[in-house]
């Protein structure tokens, strides 16, 4: 999966998501409004009618984005902005000493669904609309403004902490998942999923500044007579030993992966192919004096090329293995370009 993609796929997952609370949302004032139409006897009763319009319409909207993919936040903006409105207009057009109330508290829920539904800067905007409305329906409508506004102020506190918290419980998590499909879990080290993603952005770096890119491919000598005769946990702490060496000897902007099974990449801007080999040779000797037990050693190849996309680097790495080989075939514990 290459950049465009990873990127396409994230936006997919934020879009779903966006159409469940578009859903939920419009759900959940459906059956609030439909509540308030039927079973609270507000007067007149042309009040209950635009209630009951309220919550058709939200029902609708509900219907309506069931099973497909929102690509924007207008629909969810409009529902909360004109529950917010409606509301409102009715406490204020009725002296009924409870809607205030009741308005209040419904668009405190509208507002707190402002705040998880759309992006961090337009859900703040939108809260802090809802605030406004629901204040000012509080001082100008409530019969006790003092005892609604310190009551609504702590809900609103709460409510926004808890939401925030929520948010960015869920983008921590989201995060996190995708650490975990991008890189390998037992070194740490990227994965080819996150090596796809990761070397365009090089490759792009070396196009700009004017250096190479290079894939400096690495495998470890008789690693199989490792696991067999001292057993996968050790040849396991190997492998953690030889990630953690080249991250130590791999420069800040370098990438290092791991290719599958003891064979290891990393891909590097040079200043050419000297520069490249000096590198190479440096990993193979820290690789030999790595305090590894049991000692091992590893074939290195080399190869300059392109990293645009996932074409470009299986042909780079392509040629990195073929250098690779020729390592191995010369004596192991060397290194080779192409």
């Amino acid at each position: 999966m290459n950049a465009p993609t990873a990127a396409v796929a994230d936006d997919d997952s934020q879009l779903v998501f966006r159409s469940r609370v578009v859903q939920i949302l419009a759900v959940e004032t459906a059956v609030l409004y439909s509540f308030l139409a039927l079973f609270v006897g507000i007067q007149p009763f042309w009040v209950r009618l635009v209630l009951g319009f309220l919550a058709l319409s939200a029902a609708f909207v509900a219907f309506a984005v069931r099973g497909r993919v929102i690509n924007t936040h207008m629909p969810g903006r409009i529902l909360i902005v004109a529950a917010m409105l409606c509301v409102s207009f009715v406490a204020y057009a009725i002296t009924n000493p409870g809607l205030p109330v009741l308005a209040v508290f419904s668009i405190l829920a509208l507002t707190m669904a402002a705040t998880v539904l759309d992006t961090y800067r337009t859900g703040m905007i939108l809260s802090g609309f809802g605030y406004l409305l629901a204040l000012s329906v509080i001082l100008l409508r409530g019969t006790n403004p003092l005892a609604a506004l310190l009551v609504f102020l702590g809900l609103a506190v709460t409510s926004s902490f808890l939401l925030i918290r929520q948010r960015q419980f869920l983008e921590q998590a989201r995060d996190t998942a995708l650490n975990l499909a991008l890189t390998d879990s037992l070194t740490g080290l990227l994965n080819r999923r996150g090596m796809e993603i990761q070397v365009p952005l090089l490759d792009s770096v070396s196009r700009r500044t004017g250096q190479h890119l290079a894939c400096i491919l690495l495998d470890l000598d008789h690693f199989k007579a490792i696991n067999d005769q001292f057993g996968h946990a050790v040849g396991d702490e190997v492998l953690q030993t030889t990630s953690q060496t080249i991250l130590d000897t791999m420069r800040e902007a370098d990438i290092a992966v791991r290719t599958g099974g003891e064979e290891f990449a990393v891909f590097c801007l040079v200043l050419g192919h000297d520069d490249m080999m000096s590198l190479a040779e440096r990993l193979r000797e820290r690789l030999e004096n790595q305090p590894a037990h049991p000692q091992t050693t590893a074939s290195i190849g080399a190869a300059i090329g392109s990293g645009a996309d996932s074409e470009a680097i299986s042909t780079l790495s392509a040629r990195a293995d073929t250098a690779l080989y020729a390592a191995k075939q010369g004596g192991r514990n060397t290194t080779r370009s192409a």
